[in-house]
C-alpha cells in the first residue's frame, strides 16, 4: 500500500497557460501525446534522478521550461525528485542538452563518486546514442570544459545504417 499525501500542480505562468501543453498540429499520430523519460543508470544499478519532456508547440524551438517536482523521482526516500521539463518536441533542444550535463550528469557523477569513494578525478564513462541533438552541445567549449573538469568521457555507439 502507499498514500498519496499531495498531489503538486505545474504552475507555467511564464508561458501564459497553466496545466495544458499543446501538441504538435502536423503530429496527428499516438506518440504526439507521448512523453520521454530520461534516465540515468549507473553499472552498478544507481539511478539519477528521472527527467519527463513534454512537446509543448506553443514553446519556441530554442527555448525549455524546467520543473523539479518533489516525490517524482523512483525511490520512496525522503527528498526524492524528478523534473518535468516541456519543450517544442519531445527530442528537446541543445539547450536541454546542456541543463542535463550541468545539472543532472554532473550531479549524479559527482554522488556516485562520494558513495564509491571513489576519487573525483576518476574517469567516467558516459554513454549515449549519440542524436545529431544530443551532442550538440558538445561543440561547445564550455560544455568540453564541463566535461574535462568532471572528468567524463562520452561515448556512443558507431552509427547503424540500412543497406
Amino acid at each position: 500500500f502507499f498514500f498519496l499525501k499531495k498531489v503538486q500542480f505545474i504552475n507555467r505562468p511564464t508561458k501564459g497557460k497553466a496545466l495544458k501543453a499543446k501538441k504538435d498540429s502536423s503530429d496527428s499520430g499516438i506518440t504526439s501525446y507521448f512523453i520521454k523519460h530520461y534516465l540515468l543508470m549507473s553499472a552498478g544499478g544507481v539511478s539519477s534522478d528521472p527527467v519527463y519532456v513534454i512537446a509543448d508547440d506553443n514553446m519556441t524551438k530554442d527555448d525549455i521550461d524546467v520543473h523539479e517536482v518533489s516525490g517524482l523521482g523512483h525511490s520512496i526516500a525522503l527528498g526524492n525528485k524528478g523534473y518535468v521539463i516541456f519543450a517544442k518536441t519531445r527530442c528537446a533542444n541543445v539547450k536541454f542538452y546542456e541543463w542535463f550535463n550541468k545539472t543532472i550528469l554532473t550531479q549524479f557523477i559527482a554522488e556516485i563518486k562520494a558513495f564509491r569513494n571513489l576519487p573525483i578525478h576518476a574517469l567516467t564513462w558516459f554513454q549515449l546514442d549519440g542524436e545529431a541533438i544530443q551532442i550538440e552541445c558538445y561543440q561547445s567549449p564550455e560544455m568540453i570544459q564541463l566535461l574535462n573538469e568532471n572528468f567524463v568521457v562520452v561515448g556512443k555507439p558507431a552509427t547503424c545504417e540500412d543497406g
